[in-house]
């Protein structure tokens, strides 16, 4: 809101970018909010319990295992545990609210924080918005907005903009 405010800013063309754990948080903003007209969400997205559970991601592995280990929970009972704790923060629930047409996910194919069927899951929640996939990890996808990754995230980013707002 505090954009569509400025002078400076024509509130009609307001986008987001978000990547990682913001891909989580910002589809839930951008259904509220209706100022924001288009969203790219990056390496991101998906239920967070599902995400709690399964991901391989060295630090959430180490913290689910002390979880398991400390209750003697399976996965299953930690996924029972965590997904009603997590559900309004499901971006899965409310791709109703969003103009999918204005949506571009980027994601990784072998990414380990995020697995691939949580990501397929959030895209077909989402209606199928236009998808990008990268055959990289979730951090070296990442890397595409800097030069290591020669630019090519900024590239999709801003075309998609120019095409959107």
């Amino acid at each position: 809101i505090w954009a569509s405010e400025q002078d400076e800013i024509d509130a009609t063309r307001i986008g987001m970018v978000s990547f990682s754990s913001g891909s989580i948080v910002a589809p839930v903003v951008m259904a509220a909010s209706r100022t924001i007209k288009a969203g790219v969400f990056v390496t991101g997205g998906g239920a967070l319990a599902d995400i709690l559970v399964y991901s391989e991601a060295i630090t959430v592995r180490r913290m689910r295992q002390r979880v398991l280990g400390r209750f003697g929970w399976s996965k299953d009972i930690l996924a029972e545990k965590l997904a009603p704790l997590f559900r309004d923060f499901d971006p899965s629930r409310y791709g109703f609210l969003i103009n999918t047409c204005h949506v571009l996910l980027i994601d990784s194919f072998f990414d380990q924080s995020i697995p691939r069927d949580i990501q397929d899951r959030f895209y077909f929640a989402l209606g199928g918005p236009e998808r990008i996939s990268f055959m990289h990890g979730h951090k070296v996808t990442i890397l595409g907005m800097t030069v290591l990754g020669g630019w090519k995230l900024n590239m999709f980013i801003d075309s998609f903009f120019e095409k959107h707002l």
